[in-house]
């Protein structure tokens, strides 16, 4: 069983327009093989069922028992947690844009960053401190010099590969001009650069254009909602479909502000809200190597429920304890939001220009890609 599972997206041609159908087969009971089991088992198994976002699950999950429990976890644990989730979101962000983007305009310079990230990314997580995301009595040890020294590798080698500058003056330097941005992409030789300079003059850059007015529920209705599984499979909020994905923490960021308001949020929008985030999570992880302990999470005020912004999205748990075992384990993963019949995925794709199939695979690929960092699905494009 693939816990992971996947997605199917169909791309309906019609004379009047698009029709987009998404059907998942991604496997929404595979938590219930931890009912019953010894609460330390399911901590130190759990990241084997979802390897994609280990480190988010692990932190919801922990985050979880803990709340159900009634547990205090010092702010120092929390960070900690908070630091390896931003991490592995990094890292899911920073492999698109050098795996992905290149393809659009046939560009093979990018092909040994891939590599550089990860090796990066896995020596600074080791030396990380593994028992917060694994115990219920974690070692609130302070954090190593080497992964300080670690990070500021890390930390330099996305500078360089992405902005041709420190994030930071990268921020600055853009502030909320679109043209700003424009004019970055044409200067800064990164493949970031060059893929935003090749989407700006694509007719169809601005397609996908979605935007959701429905919020999610409050913790308390969402804690009853997730007993049931058809919400689980398809969750709604307060008046419909809601997007919980990577973007909407950004969107009132003032440059992706200003993009929206200048053509919507479609693949050109998200594109380079995708760097915005990268920017800000570098920043937040500055703090944390630095000696801050912040940022330290979502909380919630039910008990057995956690959230987490993983790559993905927003990732809630919900637990029931017995004991020192787990009763029961309910997930709600971003993507059942994002991609749900007539959610912002859905919306998007059937928005999309006009053309041959080239083209229109070209922009659904680019457009889930901004949208869920990690799914896997197949695209069937066919006229009606």
């Amino acid at each position: 069983m693939n816990p992971e599972g996947g997605l199917v997206v169909d791309l309906l041609l019609a004379d009047d327009g698009f029709r987009c159908d998404i059907h998942s087969s991604r496997p929404l009971a595979a938590a219930q093989v931890f009912s019953g089991k010894p609460l330390d088992e399911v901590l130190t198994s759990l990241p084997m069922l979802f390897s994609i976002c280990a480190r988010a699950h692990s932190a919801t999950l922990v985050a979880a028992m803990e709340s159900a429990r009634g547990d205090v976890v010092g702010d120092t644990v929390a960070a900690q947690r908070q630091a390896l989730v931003l991490l592995e979101t990094l890292r899911e962000q920073v492999l698109r844009i050098f795996l992905d983007w290149p393809l659009s305009f046939e560009e093979m310079g990018a092909r040994q960053m891939p590599a550089t990230l990860m090796q990066h990314v896995l020596a600074l997580m080791a030396q990380m401190n593994p028992t917060v995301l694994v115990s219920l009595q974690p070692n609130p040890r302070p954090l190593a010099p080497e992964a300080r020294s670690q990070w500021q590798l890390l930390r330099q080698f996305l500078d360089d590969a992405l902005f041709c500058s420190p994030a930071e003056a990268w921020l600055a330097q853009l502030g909320s001009s679109a043209d700003a941005l424009r004019q970055w992409a044409a200067g800064c030789e990164t493949v970031a650069a060059r893929f935003l300079f090749w989407l700006a003059a694509q007719a169809w850059s601005s397609a996908g254009n979605a935007s959701l007015a429905a919020t999610a529920p409050a913790d308390s209705e969402l804690a009853s909602k997730m007993e049931d599984d058809d919400f689980i499979a398809r969750p709604e909020g307060n008046g419909g479909s809601v997007e919980v994905s990577w973007f909407s923490r950004v969107r009132s960021q003032p440059l992706v502000a200003a993009l929206i308001n200048e053509q919507g949020s479609g693949i050109y929008t998200r594109s380079a809200a995708r760097l915005v985030a990268i920017a800000e999570i570098i920043l937040q992880l500055d703090a944390f190597f630095a000696g801050d302990d912040g940022p330290l999470g979502i909380s919630s005020d039910v008990p057995g429920l956690a959230h987490t912004e993983a790559a993905r999205g927003r990732l809630t748990h919900k637990v029931e304890l017995n004991g020192g075992r787990l009763e029961k384990l309910r997930i709600l993963a971003p993507t059942e939001w994002n991609f749900h019949p007539q959610g912002v995925a859905a919306q998007g794709l059937s928005k999309l220009q006009p053309g041959d199939e080239a083209s229109l695979r070209q922009q659904a690929r680019l457009l889930i890609h901004v949208i869920d960092p990690c799914v896997g699905y197949t695209l069937n494009i066919r006229r009606l």
